[in-house]
């Protein structure tokens, strides 16, 4: 059986946290997918581990690449660009999968009529903690077809999903990079699909994620305020027309705030936006970005 489905795990220096995962792979009911791990600049014993796992027969097909440290969104392009599956799965380096989760995806993409795939870019499981705990603050427990921005955002369910992806659609989108920044929200490519593309959201547990400390979900705020114009791009995006209002106030919040962390002042922000509502929020926006200031 052709592999179906690349697994994707980018990883920083993680290699401790690299085994668990690995260990989760061959538990997999269904060995039809390949496993590429990408390396954004480690200096730990990661690529040694990798190098030596592929020197012994796996059941799985792993690959590695390699990059100077440029940040997860330029690993994941690095990654995307490489692939030739069918699906693509972003799985992190601290994260593993349920046995069954590879078998789930692929009866439930094969399931999918013909004439619905040309209108998807994904489909969509869940992610539960090693409790079993879901990281959603609400599901509806059943299977719905819609767009990323209409169920995630606008429904306001916040947390963690597992999205598999269309690799052909993923290819279009890919991550856009500011120079000198390494941080990137991932969910910037999410949204730009959402329109033109769908997701089936099912409700199958098939992720484990126990957040690190470390780890880029619980610091990203401080994350942002380094990388300020990937959230001046995220927040020109959620002023678009597709949004209601209060989102596009959201959106020219975080497009002034993260204008002046990028260096610029209220009149340069105002005439480089297209959307004239960042007038209207440019004089909070300034206060808080004063207050983030001193915090971060």
């Amino acid at each position: 059986m052709d592999n179906m489905i690349t697994i994707i795990t980018p990883t920083y220096n993680r290699c401790s946290k690299l085994k668990a995962l690995y260990k989760s792979l061959l538990s997999q009911t269904s060995k039809s997918f390949e496993w590429l791990v990408i390396d954004d600049g480690s200096t730990d014993k990661t690529q040694s581990y990798i190098k030596e796992l592929q020197k012994d027969e796996q059941p799985f097909k792993i690959k590695y690449l390699y990059q100077e440290n440029s940040g997860k969104h330029v690993a994941l392009n690095n990654a995307i660009n490489a692939t030739d599956t069918t699906l693509t799965f972003i799985v992190d380096s601290d994260d593993c999968l349920v046995p069954e989760a590879i078998e789930t995806i692929i009866f439930k993409y094969r399931k999918i009529p013909s004439y619905k795939l040309n209108k998807l870019c994904g489909i969509s499981f869940l992610k539960i903690n090693s409790k079993g705990k879901l990281l959603l603050n609400k599901f509806s427990n059943k299977v719905e077809e819609d767009t990323y921005v209409n169920y995630r955002i606008l429904r306001h369910i916040k947390g963690d999903m597992a999205e598999v992806w269309i690799t052909k659609v993923l290819k279009k989108y890919p991550f856009p990079v500011f120079k000198n920044e390494k941080f990137l929200s991932e969910d910037v490519v999410w949204i730009k699909m959402s329109g033109p593309y769908k997701m089936i959201f099912f409700d199958d547990p098939i992720y484990i994620a126990d957040y690190l400390s470390e780890g880029l979900t619980k610091n990203r705020r401080s994350a942002n305020w380094k990388s300020p114009l990937g959230c001046v791009y995220k927040g020109d995006l959620l002023m678009g027309s597709s949004f209601p209002f209060k989102y596009r106030i959201k959106g020219s919040l975080y497009y002034n705030i993260y204008g002046f962390r990028a260096g610029k002042n209220a009149l340069e922000i105002i005439k480089e936006s297209k959307n004239k509502i960042v007038l209207l929020t440019i004089i909070p926006s300034y206060i808080v970005f004063r207050y983030w200031k001193l915090k971060y």
